[in-house]
Formats: C-alpha cells, structure tokens, sequence
C-alpha cells in the first residue's frame, strides 16, 4: 500500500482553485508523516492519532510525492531522505534494543549458574559443620531451569525451614521461611540477589542466638 499525495498543480485550476500553498503542505506533508508513524495529530479541537499502530508490528505506510514544479520536487526529495533516516534511525534503535535484550538474557544467565553455584556450596557446607542439627536438600529441575534449596533444623528450637528457588526463565529469586514463629516469603529478580545475600540466609538458619527469643523469622537480607 502506498499513500499519494499532491499540491493540485492545473487540477485544481481547472476548478477555479488556487494551489496549496507550499509552507501549508510541507506542514501538512510533516504531520501526515508524524500522523502514519503513530504521533498524535490535532484536527480542530481533538486529537487525532491511529490507536492501533502501538499494538501492531507493521512498516509504516510509504507515501508518494506527485511533482511537477521545482520548489515541489525539492520538497518531496528532502521528505524522502528524511524518511530514510527515520527508517535507519529506527533500525539502529531496534538491533540496540535487541543486543542489550541479549545481554540482559546473558548476565541473568551467568548470575542463575552463580547463584545456584553458591547456594548448593553454602547449603552443603552447612550439612557438613552440623549433619545432627540440619537437613539440606539441593537439586535441578529436569529442564534445569530452577534450582532448589530446601534446608531444615533438626533437633532445634523454633524449628525452621529456609527454602531457596532459583528460576532462570522467569528471572526470579523466591526465598521462603516456613517457622513455628511465623512465616514470610521474598521475591527478587536474579541480578537483583549476590552470593553475600544467600551467605546471609544462610547463617540466619545456623544462628541460634538469632531464633532464641525470635517472634518472627530474621528479616531478609538486601544488596549492600
């Protein structure tokens, strides 16, 4: 689909018209091109744009020029090179906007690998300092896209359970303490959690000083 478009020339001559004057079509040429690529247009008191362009991925509509005079043919040179900019400028937006896509799905990748590194290292450092005082249990999804942590206090009082979830494509970090003193849950994004936070959850389990008058689990660590 194209969209043509002129000044008249002898048409409208021939209907006793004068021509379009040219600074009032180069603002109408300006706001038809804005009006296309989804800009808001004024038509006397309301404002008029096409609702539909943001919900869609479709190129803009072209529009032709029909030119006969100098000072026309310019005109219609300087809105064709200009569309061409506005294409490449928005061709440079759009692979920017996919190589930092890409990035971000690169660094939530490495921070999930990170994470679930160190919560398994953490949770099987504990089990190894007090295998009578905790019950760790580590492991993958079969698609391996999450990692779980679930350790437990044996013999211990309030009793407690910290339970850790890595999920990688839903870029989230749950953490939950389920407790005879209370019960609360956390959610982060990935790069929003370090090692040093799961560290952290980590000794709150360990630290019976912490639980001995405890009324509610230790709040949740945040990245300093």
């Amino acid at each position: 689909m194209v969209l043509g478009i002129g000044r008249g020339d002898s048409a409208v001559q021939r209907i006793g018209k004068d021509l379009y004057p040219l600074a009032a079509f180069r603002r109408y040429l300006d706001e038809l091109q804005g009006y296309l690529r989804g800009a808001s247009v004024k038509r006397g008191d309301f404002d008029s744009r096409l609702e539909w362009h943001r919900t869609v991925d479709q190129p803009k509509v072209p529009v032709q020029i029909a030119a006969t005079g100098p000072k026309v043919i310019e005109l219609a040179a300087q809105r064709a090179e200009a569309e061409k900019e506005m294409d490449r400028a928005k061709e440079r937006a759009r692979e920017q906007a996919r190589r930092e896509a890409e990035q971000l799905a690169e660094a939530r990748s490495e921070r999930h690998a990170e994470l679930a590194g160190a919560c398994k290292r953490l949770a099987d450092q504990l089990k190894a300092s007090a295998p009578d005082q905790f019950i760790v249990r580590t492991g993958w999804s079969t698609s391996r896209e999450e990692f779980i942590a679930k350790i437990s206090t044996r013999q211990l009082s309030p009793a407690r359970t910290l339970f850790i979830e890595l999920d990688r494509d839903d870029d989230e970090v749950l953490a939950r303490w389920t407790t005879d003193v209370g019960n609360t849950i956390e959610l982060w994004r990935l790069l929003e959690v370090t090692t040093e936070m799961l560290g952290e959850m980590v000794l709150q389990i360990a630290d019976q000083e912490l639980w001995d008058d405890a009324t509610a689990p230790p709040p949740y660590p945040t990245r300093g």
